[in-house]
Formats: C-alpha cells, sequence, structure tokens
C-alpha cells in the first residue's frame, strides 16, 4: 500500500515539474506555456529599463505563481493597477495543495514521523499530532490568504506607484532595478531555502534512509516554503516602505545643508534670491509631508492585510520552538548523547526547526523596526531645519511637518494585539520557557 502511495506521489511529482498535467481542460496546458513565454518577453523586453514597481517584482510575481500562491497576475494598463486571472497560478495551486493534502492524508494514516524515528519521546505520537493540526490550520488559512486575498489585492501596489509619483516631484529618481535584483535574490533564497530543509532532513536520517516517509518529507517542507513566502511577501512591501522613507529623509537632508541654494545663486537681487529660496523650500517641505502621510496610510494597509496572517506565522512557530526545544532537552536528560552519531542527527533535525522558527519570527521584527527608526530620524532632520536660521515661513511650514509625524509615526502590530518590535523577541522567549516548563512538569507527573 505505502510502496503503491509512493510510486503514486512520484509520478505526479514529475509530471508537475515538466508541466505535462493536463486535467482534461485541453487548452489550459498551452494557455500556461503562453504565460511563461509571456514572461520572458517582459523581461527581456525590459531588461535595461525598469519603469514602476511591477517590472521590478517580475521575479517575485513569477515565484508566487509557481508556487501556487497566486491567483492573479497584477499589471500595469491604462494608468492603473489591473488584477487579471493566472492560469499558471491556478494550476500551480492546485497541483501542489492537491499533493499536500494526499501526503497529509497519508502522514495521519499511516501515523508517518521522522523525529520519532530519531528519537522515541515520551509523549509519543501526540507532538507529531499536535503538529500536524497547527500545520494544517495555518496551511489551509494561507490557501486563501495568500493565493486569493493578497495576490488580487491591488491597493497596496497602486498606495505604492502613487508615492514613487511624488517623490518623483522632489527630484528623487527611483531605481527599479534594485528591485529587480531583489527579487531574484527572493527567488533563489526560496530555493535554497526548500533545498536546505531537504539535505537537513536527509542527512538527519543517517543510515535510515529506507525508513523516510516521503509524504512527510514533502508536507514538513511544504509548511516551511509556505511560511517563508508569507515571510517574504510582508518583509518585501515592508522594504519597499523604507526605501520611500529613505528618500524622503535624502531631501529634507538636502534642505538642512542648504543645497538646493545653488538653484538660485545668479539672482542679483540678494532680497529676491532669498523669498524665492524659502518659498521652494516650504513647498519642498510640504511635498515631503505629503509623502510621509501616503506612507503612515500605506503603513496601516500593511497592519490590515498582514496583520492576522503575522500573528498566525509567529503563533505557529513559537508553538513548534516549544515542541521541539522539549524534545532536545528531552532527549539530552535521557542520554542520547551517548549514541554520539545519533545525537548529532537528531541534533541537525531539531536546530534546523528552531533556527528557521526564529528566523521566521526576527527577520518580520527587524523590518518593522527599521521603517520605524527610519520614520523617526525625519523627525530629527525636520528640528535640524528648524534649529537652523531660515525664515520664519520655513520655520512655520517645518513645524507642521514636525507634529504630522508625531501623530503619523508608523506602527506595525498582529491585528491589533501587540507592537512588532524588538521586545518582542523577549516576550516570546518568556512565553516559551513558560510552556516549556508546564510541558516538562505534566510529562514527569504524568510518568
Amino acid at each position: 500500500m505505502i510502496a503503491n502511495t509512493s510510486n503514486l506521489f512520484y509520478f505526479i511529482f514529475l509530471n508537475c515539474l515538466h508541466f505535462r498535467i493536463n486535467f482534461h481542460f485541453g487548452s489550459v496546458s498551452w494557455v500556461v506555456k503562453g504565460e511563461l513565454t509571456m514572461f520572458i518577453q517582459r523581461f527581456l523586453k525590459r531588461k535595461r529599463q525598469f519603469h514602476h514597481i511591477l517590472d521590478g517584482y517580475i521575479f517575485i510575481m513569477l515565484l508566487r505563481k509557481l508556487l501556487g500562491a497566486s491567483f492573479f497576475s497584477l499589471m500595469w494598463s491604462r494608468d492603473k493597477v489591473v488584477a487579471t486571472f493566472s492560469y499558471l497560478g491556478f494550476v500551480s495551486f492546485n497541483v501542489w495543495y492537491s499533493l499536500y493534502f494526499w501526503s497529509m492524508y497519508n502522514v495521519f494514516i499511516a501515523d508517518q514521523t521522522i523525529l520519532r524515528i530519531l528519537f522515541e519521546t515520551k509523549i509519543r505520537q501526540y507532538g507529531d499530532l499536535v503538529e500536524n493540526i497547527v500545520i494544517t490550520a495555518y496551511v489551509v488559512y494561507t490557501m486563501w490568504k495568500i493565493s486569493y486575498d493578497l495576490s488580487g489585492s491591488t491597493e497596496h501596489i497602486k498606495q505604492i506607484m502613487e508615492i514613487d509619483a511624488e517623490i518623483e516631484k522632489l527630484g528623487e529618481r527611483i531605481d527599479y532595478s534594485k528591485s529587480a535584483t531583489l527579487s531574484l535574490f527572493v527567488l533563489i533564497s526560496h530555493f535554497v531555502v526548500c533545498f536546505i530543509r531537504v539535505f537537513v532532513v536527509c542527512i538527519s536520517m543517517g543510515n535510515r534512509k529506507a525508513s523516510l516517509h516521503y509524504s512527510k518529507l514533502f508536507q514538513i517542507t511544504f509548511s516551511d516554503s509556505l511560511s517563508f513566502t508569507v515571510t517574504n511577501y510582508f518583509c518585501t512591501y515592508l522594504y519597499a516602505l523604507r526605501d520611500r522613507y529613505k528618500r524622503i529623509n535624502r531631501v529634507l537632508k538636502g534642505l538642512g545643508t542648504r543645497s538646493d541654494k545653488d538653484l538660485f545663486v545668479r539672482n542679483k537681487n540678494l532680497i529676491n534670491v532669498y523669498r524665492m529660496e524659502d518659498r521652494h523650500v516650504c513647498k519642498k517641505i510640504n511635498a515631503c509631508g505629503k509623502v510621509y502621510s501616503m506612507l503612515f496610510k500605506a503603513s496601516e494597509t500593511a497592519n490590515d492585510k498582514f496583520g492576522f496572517a503575522l500573528l498566525l506565522t509567529m503563533f505557529v512557530w513559537l508553538i513548534l520552538t516549544v515542541l521541539y526545544l522539549y524534545y532536545f532537552m528531552e532527549a539530552t536528560a535521557a542520554g542520547l548523547f551517548h549514541d554520539v552519531q545519533r545525537y548529532i542527527n537528531f541534533l541537525v533535525y531539531v536546530s534546523w526547526q528552531i533556527i528557521f522558527a526564529v528566523a521566521i519570527i526576527s527577520s518580520a521584527i527587524y523590518f518593522c523596526e527599521n521603517i520605524v527608526k527610519e520614520a523617526k530620524l525625519t523627525s530629527y532632520l525636520v528640528h535640524t531645519i528648524i534649529s537652523d536660521t531660515w525664515d520664519m515661513s520655513v520655520k512655520e511650514e517645518a513645524l507642521r511637518l514636525s507634529i504630522q509625524i508625531v501623530h503619523q509615526t508608523p506602527k506595525f502590530t498582529a491585528r491589533g494585539l501587540f507592537i512588532v518590535e524588538y521586545e518582542l523577541l523577549l516576550e516570546g522567549a518568556r512565553s516559551v520557557l513558560t510552556f516549556l516548563v508546564i510541558l516538562l512538569q505534566f510529562v514527569t507527573q504524568k510518568n
């Protein structure tokens, strides 16, 4: 039975890789090929010049379609962002999620496990059961959230493009080729993470590879891939916002050093020079305030769009961190280290799970903190302008921007329950230790 299941799994997997799955739709395979061809043509056409952020994110959008994380393609058409249905994303979605739920079915029915092959824990199959239930609930939620809700939303991309238009009016040229480099890095890093996950499992099994359940391997690799997709979706958007905050600060820093004064040095009337300069500076400060307000609105959109997904991601990986820390402590206390090779294999498997969990949570917190730090720097630059020897009209305009910054400093939350900041790492560590102690006491008392 299991041998037939493995053969069926490999058959479907290989067909998926070569895009030979027809699903009896006739023309679907041709549409998918046409979509891939269109992507290559678009990339070659825009290789030398990227006109907007959608051009820069071309690799990220392709990655999401290949992973089934996007039903829609976002395109710039007639001065607006439109979402069009993606056959490639639809086919990938059905293939990958069908494979996942088929693998999940095999895992539940056959009680497949990797950890209990390495070490027979006292909580037996219940640890794997908790892990499977939590991950499955997370996958079911992200099926809708990423593939449909986020991929079909044009609001956050539209806001970025409107902000870019205002920034360009300030004289700041945005190089979207850097966004393309970032999207290529995300594409490569995603496949690297999946490869490392499979490699870690194979290394951990050692000479027990015959006992490796491929359904379980696919299940944990897919869930890691999905968590990585959610996190890079969120972090990529925050990276774009941080870059826009930096550009505002660059403009304000130029005003503080009077770099814009050179535009008027040829005017022979000194009074008119200063008046024109003050008027020019006031307009720039006002424009910076407008962009700052738009960025604050974009950060609120990030809270609305990603808040619950971020909360659920952190919750899932905190639970898994508690579980795998318990496995580590139990195995060490049981003297597994006397069998050195087996203990090393066990540590490799458990360490990856814990490190990956910490990396997922820390990366989200890092990008949130960086945006807040950059936004607070704006306040410092504005007060530098106020304290400089400027006309009263310039000081009044800078004061208005300063008051605006007080009320519009970005704050990122997990659906309003808590603020995503570095202090959250300390709170998370406390929570992990607390639940770990409770779990250890429960198991000890039971025995």
